[in-house]
């Protein structure tokens, strides 16, 4: 039962972080740079620990 939850919280952050980079594309449409950059910013963070979180566990 453990995997199946971290399993479900790294699909949902990937699922997030993907997203994110589809609102920033929103709002840079709509010409809102500031929320746009916010979005990027949160998108890189939320696919770059699912990344380091991967990586680390192949290690182990």
């Amino acid at each position: 039962m453990n995997g199946f939850f971290h399993k479900s919280a790294m699909a949902l952050i990937l699922i997030g972080g993907i997203i994110l980079f589809y609102l920033a594309s929103v709002w840079f449409l709509r010409g809102n740079i500031i929320m746009t950059i916010g979005m990027v910013a949160m998108g890189m963070t939320a696919l770059a620990n699912f990344y380091l979180h991967k990586k680390a566990m192949v290690k182990k």
